[in-house]
């Protein structure tokens, strides 16, 4: 560890790789099931903006294991830790089995996002930052909750 504070500026074009805190909603939308009939589930229970922490007290990481949560659920609900503004509410969603078998939610979501920024400058211990703004989610318009990321090299 450097204990001496030097601040190397860099002005260098990055990759950004964000991963958000939870499973963020990006809208909801309709499930045809098997009987050829419309349903849209999470309609006025999940809104965009949203972030699903947790599927019947299993915490959630990525869109991945909420999927294979679901997958489990064989017609029971699924309650729901949900983010929403400052508050963490709990809300219950009944799936549909969908034409082809699987159970679904109606819920659109995302659990990471990237883009290119610049890395502003580099310190002698390796932290790094950037100045610049917050990183908005590009279908919610909503600033991104973020648990970690990774930079790398554009090239």
């Amino acid at each position: 560890m450097v204990n001496t504070q030097y601040a190397i500026p860099c002005g260098a074009p990055v990759g950004i790789y964000l991963k958000s805190k939870g499973v963020m909603v990006i809208g909801t939308g309709e499930i045809t099931d098997r009987d050829g009939t419309a349903a849209e589930p999470a309609a006025g229970i999940l809104k965009s903006g949203d972030y699903i922490e947790s599927i019947n007290g299993k915490t959630l990481e990525t869109k991945e294991e909420l999927e294979e949560e679901v997958s489990h659920l064989e017609g029971r609900d699924a309650i729901l830790t949900v983010r929403r503004d400052d508050e963490v509410i709990n809300v219950t969603v009944s799936p549909v089995t969908a034409a082809d078998g699987t159970q679904k939610l109606g819920v659109w979501v995302r659990s990471d996002t990237q883009g290119i920024g610049t890395m502003t400058y580099l310190d002698l211990n390796g932290k790094f930052g950037a100045l610049g703004h917050g990183i908005s989610d590009s279908d919610t318009g909503e600033v991104v909750e973020i648990s970690g990321g990774t930079l790398y090299d554009k090239e």
